[in-house]
């Protein structure tokens, strides 16, 4: 966990490693500055971090860190960001929030493409394939990436309502299998929709109204391994400057979508632990546990009993990113 300690409102960062089994920590190391995005490997022998381009680290960069050592294994100078993920074969590394999409080869962080034409703000990996997907918050479009071969090929897709209505683009992700691709949408910033996608055609299979909110880019979109639970969030908001849709300060909020039964419910606001402005949010690999991060507190969910407990609440965390070892 990439936090902040905040004990006397002279924050230090640091990297917290913890037990997810027991709710307990194991080692915290303090750095000079907080990394918007970790993740680790597949086979977790690798953390990779990025920076972004801030006082007074100039040069944006990714690089991967040995686990047991510590020792730099690879290094990318010039690019950094938020969202980052490795595709299920370890083989492919995609950052895709912050700074251009950029898909590098592993282990040695070689990039394979880069789209120069804009930034991005999220992206997914399609499972099963040599495809990736990824967007730009409020426009009406999505990204396809095919790297069977290189040099990759893209294409936009426009996004549209099943009444074709265009959509602003909030956020993207994938099913298991990689035979559906989801999208966060909304229509003229009044109707927001949970899209389901067949990845191949792009065609529309299901449209699933959500509850209307300002953004909710960033959120990540994780599906559970029962295949039909779908968990986001909106991340919240500390602007008195945003549009008159969206009441200054809202708090974040976790939702669960049931794809059977087409529900949407709140798993997660802050009558839970107070107001929040949410970071990241991990799904176990095994389904057991929603990690949420926040400005506030770090909590867990067991989706089993529906327990909801904050961690560490001690240490005065505030939470900028998550990364599950596996």
């Amino acid at each position: 966990m990439n936090s902040t300690y905040n004990p006397d409102a002279d924050s230090s960062f640091f990297l917290l490693v913890a037990s997810s089994a027991h709710d307990s920590i194991i080692d915290s190391a303090y750095i000079d500055y907080a990394y918007p995005g970790i993740v680790f490997s597949v086979d977790g022998a690798t953390l990779y971090k990025s920076r972004i381009g801030l006082n007074p680290f100039p040069r944006p960069i990714t690089w991967g860190t040995d686990w047991a050592t510590g020792d730099t294994t690879a290094l990318f100078e010039g690019g950094g960001g938020s969202g980052m993920s490795v595709d299920e074969t370890g083989g492919y590394f995609f950052l895709n929030a912050g700074w251009y999409p950029t898909l590098f080869a592993l282990p040695g962080l070689q990039p394979m493409f880069i789209d120069s034409t804009g930034g991005s703000t999220g992206g997914v990996f399609i499972p099963g394939e040599r495809r990736a997907c990824y967007f730009t918050f409020a426009e009406t479009h999505i990204t396809l990436l095919d790297y069977t071969q290189f040099p990759a090929d893209t294409v936009k897709t426009p996004m549209h309502t099943l009444a074709d209505e265009p959509t602003n683009v909030h956020a993207v992700g994938s099913s298991l299998s990689g035979d559906s691709l989801f999208v966060i949408g909304s229509v003229d910033w009044e109707h927001c929709y949970f899209l389901i996608l067949d990845a191949d055609s792009l065609d529309i299979i299901a449209q699933i109204d959500i509850p209307m909110q300002y953004e909710y880019n960033c959120t990540p979109i994780l599906m559970h391994p029962d295949g039909n639970r779908i968990f986001f969030y909106y991340p919240g908001s500390f602007s008195i400057d945003r549009d008159p849709i969206a009441s200054p300060n809202v708090p974040g909020v976790v939702y669960e979508l049931n794809l059977s039964s087409g529900t949407v419910s709140v798993l997660l606001d802050e009558s839970d632990f107070g107001y929040n402005h949410l970071y990241d949010m991990q799904l176990t690999p095994d389904g057991k546990f929603l990690y949420i991060s926040s400005a506030i507190w770090i909590a867990k969910i067991n989706l089993v009993t529906g327990e909801k407990t904050q961690l560490f609440a001690d240490r005065h965390l505030s939470c900028s990113s998550i990364a599950i070892r596996p």
